[in-house]
């Protein structure tokens, strides 16, 4: 039950394209239910198409989506259970492992993002920094 749950997580997850999933640890655990906290916006259309199309359910798993207003309301609410998994930058996972302890993973990561790396006009390359 377990590896089939977090198969169909995983397989329900390869639809979407998101910046990054930020997971706790409740849903390795074999969670039926899947609570997802995502920003507002188009990117999540491919979980809704999931979703209405089934893949969840044929895999026994009920997705509850969620919308944030912010990156520390998602990543505390994640942090605190009350979210399993989370689309958010790279950088928040960061952040949160290093200044506030937890142990977050970050998978799934997509190119194209409106992110953008910024920095200062004498950095020509990676090597740089």
């Amino acid at each position: 039950m377990k590896s089939r749950l977090l198969s169909g997580v995983v397989f329900g997850l390869w639809v979407t394209t998101m910046a990054g999933w930020v997971v706790a640890l409740p849903v390795a655990r074999g969670a039926e239910t899947v609570k997802v906290h995502v920003f507002p916006g188009t990117a999540n259309l491919p979980l809704m198409v999931a979703e209405e199309k089934g893949v969840f359910a044929k895999n026994n798993i009920k997705l509850q989506l969620s919308f944030t207003r912010s990156s520390k309301e998602q990543m505390t609410g994640i942090r605190d259970g009350k979210w399993d998994l989370g689309s958010t930058s790279p950088d928040n996972v960061i952040a949160y492992n290093v200044n506030d302890g937890t142990d977050f993973f970050l998978f799934m990561g997509v190119g194209g993002t409106t992110i953008r790396f910024v920095v200062d006009p004498a950095i020509k390359s990676f090597n740089d920094l």
